[in-house]
C-alpha cells in the first residue's frame, strides 16, 4: 500500500508529493521520533501521518530535531579537493559538530554545519541517527524558494536552498518574515510556501527518501570517548569469552576425536596385521600350489599303463618298457606276437598300437617290439581278472 501525501504549502500553490513507500512509513512508525522540546513519535490515522506524544519507554533509532534545538551555519572554503577539505573539516570541527560538503566549484567549497543542543542527546541516548529537520525539508525547495514552517505554537522558521547550500533561521525580532530572512541569508526569493504543523509529519516522511546515503551516514551518532570505550569493552569482552569458549570446546573435541581415532587406528592396525599374516599364508600356499601344479604338468600319467600291461603278463615275458613323449615302447617275448598286439589294441585305454620292428623267432617264442599311446581319459575295468572291455573313466 502506498500513501499519496499532499501538502498545501500555501493557499495559492498546493504541491503534490510522490507516494511514500510503505516500508518508510513502517520504519517511521516503529523506529523514528521527532523532538521539539517534547519527544514525539509518528502515528498513522486514515492514511495520514501525524506527530503525537511518545510513551516513556519509546527509544527512537532515528531522531529528527526541530530547528530550535540545533545551530546551523554556512561556510565557504577556498579548496576544491574533497580529500583535502575533509582533512581540514576534521581538524576544525569537534566530534559534536557535523559538517557536510554541499558543493565544490571554481576553487570554492560550500559546507553546511550543524551543532545539536546537549538535551537532544539526553532525550534519545540510543538513537543511531540524529537529523536536523532542515536537511529534510530543504528538499522541498528549489533554488531560491523559501519554505515557512509553523510549529505547534504557530511560531515560524524559514528554510531555503540557494546555490546548493541550506539556509535556515528561527523567527526572531530581526527575522520575522520571509523578506528579512532573505536579506539575512543574501538570497533572492523566487517563491515562498508555508508548511503547517499538521502537515509536518507527512512532509518529513516524503523528504526522508530524498537524502542520499552518503549524507545520511554523516549523521550517524558518534559516541563519546568514554562511551566508545565502554561500548568497545562491551563488544570485545563477550567476543573474547565466545572465542575462548569456542577454542576450549574445539580443543576438547579435537582431543576426544584424536583419542577415538587412535583407538580405531590401533584396532585397525591389529586387523591389518592379521590380514597381512593371512595374506602371507595364502601367498605361501598359493606358491606351493603353483609349484606342485607345474611339477605335475611336467609329469606323465602312467597309471593307465598297468591296466594295459597286466593282461600281457599272462601272455608274454616283458623285458622293458620305455616312455618317449606320450608313446610307450614295450619289448618282450610271447608265443604269438600278433595275438598279443590284438589284445593290446582291443584295450579301450590304448590308441595306435603297432609293431615298431619285425617279429623275430627266438626258439619256440617270438620276439616283439610294440608301441602304443594311452588315451587322455582312462577307463577303469569293472570285472576283475578279465580282459578289459568296459570300465569307468579315470581322470588323467
Amino acid at each position: 500500500m502506498f500513501y499519496s501525501i499532499e501538502i498545501n504549502m500555501s493557499v495559492e500553490t498546493p504541491i503534490t508529493f510522490k507516494p511514500t513507500n510503505p516500508i518508510i512509513i513502517k520504519f517511521l512508525l516503529k523506529f523514528s521520533g521527532y523532538y521539539d522540546g517534547v519527544l514525539q513519535r509518528f502515528s498513522l490515522n486514515n492514511d495520514k501521518l501525524s506527530l503525537i506524544a511518545a510513551e516513556d519507554d519509546f527509544k527512537p533509532k532515528l531522531l529528527i530535531v526541530s530547528a530550535k534545538y540545533y545551530q546551523e551555519k554556512q561556510l565557504s572554503f577556498p579548496v576544491d579537493s574533497r580529500k583535502e577539505l575533509k582533512k581540514l573539516l576534521k581538524l576544525q570541527f569537534n566530534k559534536s559538530e557535523i559538517a557536510l560538503i554541499q558543493s565544490q566549484d571554481d576553487n570554492q567549497s560550500a559546507v553546511n554545519t550543524w551543532t545539536f543542543n546537549n538535551e537532544v542527546f539526553r532525550i534519545a541516548p540510543k538513537a543511531w541517527f540524529i537529523l536536523p529537520e532542515s536537511i529534510l525539508l530543504a528538499n522541498t525547495c528549489a533554488n531560491g524558494e523559501v519554505l515557512t514552517v509553523l510549529d505547534k505554537n504557530e511560531q515560524q522558521s524559514y528554510i531555503t536552498t540557494f546555490n546548493n547550500i541550506i539556509h535556515s533561521a528561527k523567527q526572531s525580532a530581526l527575522i520575522n518574515n520571509v523578506d528579512n530572512f532573505a536579506i539575512s541569508s543574501g538570497i533572492a526569493v523566487n517563491q515562498q510556501y508555508t508548511l503547517s504543523y499538521a502537515d509536518k509529519a507527512q512532509a518529513l516522511a516524503v523528504n526522508i527518501t530524498g537524502i542520499s546515503i552518503d549524507k545520511l551516514l554523516a549523521f550517524v551518532r558518534k559516541p563519546a570517548p568514554k562511551n566508545l570505550k565502554l561500548i568497545t569493552m562491551q563488544l570485545i569482552a563477550p567476543s573474547i569469552a565466545a572465542i575462548s569458549l569456542y577454542l576450549i570446546l574445539t580443543s576438547i573435541y579435537i582431543v576426544t576425536k584424536s583419542a577415538w581415532l587412535n583407538s580405531e587406528l590401533n584396532e585397525q592396525s591389529e586387523q591389518v596385521t592379521e590380514l597381512f599374516t593371512l595374506q602371507s599364508s595364502v601367498d605361501t600356499k598359493y606358491l606351493s600350489y603353483q609349484k606342485l601344479t607345474k611339477f605335475w604338468q611336467n609329469k606323465k600319467n602312467i597309471a593307465g599303463l598297468w591296466q594295459v600291461v597286466a593282461p600281457m603278463f599272462a601272455e608274454a615275458s616283458i623285458q622293458n618298457i620305455t616312455l618317449r613323449e606320450r608313446r610307450f615302447f614295450i619289448k618282450g617275448r610271447t608265443s604269438s606276437a600278433s595275438q598279443l598286439l590284438e589284445l593290446i589294441a582291443n584295450n579301450p585305454n590304448v590308441t595306435n598300437a603297432k609293431f615298431e620292428a619285425p617279429v623275430r623267432q627266438d626258439r619256440s617264442l617270438e620276439r616283439f617290439y610294440i608301441s602304443l599311446e594311452l588315451n587322455k581319459t582312462l577307463l577303469l575295468p569293472t570285472p576283475v581278472n578279465e580282459k578289459i572291455s568296459e570300465g569307468v573313466p579315470l581322470s588323467e
